[in-house]
């Protein structure tokens, strides 16, 4: 079962909610992006759930992208190129739509 890293038990609870509700709708070989992917707690839940077509963007390490979204043609994500993006907790805090 996945367990988020040492977190406050309501952002705990709050992310095994969040991959409860999503994960059911994601399939094995859907290539995913997470734009603002942290720690890689979704990395992680979702390989426990054998989805590994995944990659993270993030201003930071520990992403596999380190970038701002909002230039993704200089990061070289290309249009259409993802099954599916996730992107939990950012809307507060980055003009990306």
């Amino acid at each position: 079962m996945f367990l988020p890293p040492r977190v406050c038990p309501a952002q705990g609870w709050a992310q095994h909610k969040r991959i409860r509700f999503f994960a059911p709708h994601l399939r094995n070989g859907d290539k995913i992006l997470e734009i603002g992917c942290g720690s890689g707690w979704v990395r992680n839940a979702l390989a426990d759930r054998g989805i590994a077509k995944y990659t993270g963007i993030d201003i930071r390490h520990p992403a596999d992208i380190v970038g701002d979204i909002n230039a993704w043609k200089d990061l070289g994500l290309s249009p259409s190129s993802f099954d599916v993006i996730i992107a939990f907790d950012v809307v507060e805090h980055v003009d990306c739509f």
